[in-house]
């Protein structure tokens, strides 16, 4: 089982996660010279999943984080060769909202 994230194979499986979820468009797995991608030293994904300017995909996000944040984690668990059976995920401890901050229980493997 591999350990990291590889490449375009691996952003396409987390895509298509997301993408089957219901996302407003699917505008592909690109590359490019990111900092918050290239100034790691982790292998990372950058994953856009709308754009703030645009109310159609706001209202998405709002109505479909659920879906979402489990299409993201099964995808990475898919392209790491993890089935969600195996995974053990702890209870989150409650924690007091900031000011800015979104709390939201997401149970990602059932």
């Amino acid at each position: 089982m591999p350990s990291i994230l590889l490449g375009h194979r691996d952003a396409q499986t987390v895509l298509d996660k997301v993408v089957a979820a219901g996302v407003q468009s699917d505008r592909g797995v690109k590359t490019g010279n990111f900092t918050v991608l290239t100034a790691n030293n982790r292998p990372a994904q950058l994953l856009e999943m709308g754009f703030v300017s645009n109310t159609e995909d706001n209202r998405l996000f709002d109505a479909k984080f659920q879906e979402y944040s489990k299409a993201i984690a099964d995808g990475i668990l898919t392209a790491l060769g993890i089935s969600c059976s195996s995974v053990t995920v702890p209870p989150v401890p409650p924690t007091p909202p900031t000011q800015n901050a979104v709390v939201r229980d997401i149970q990602l493997c059932p």
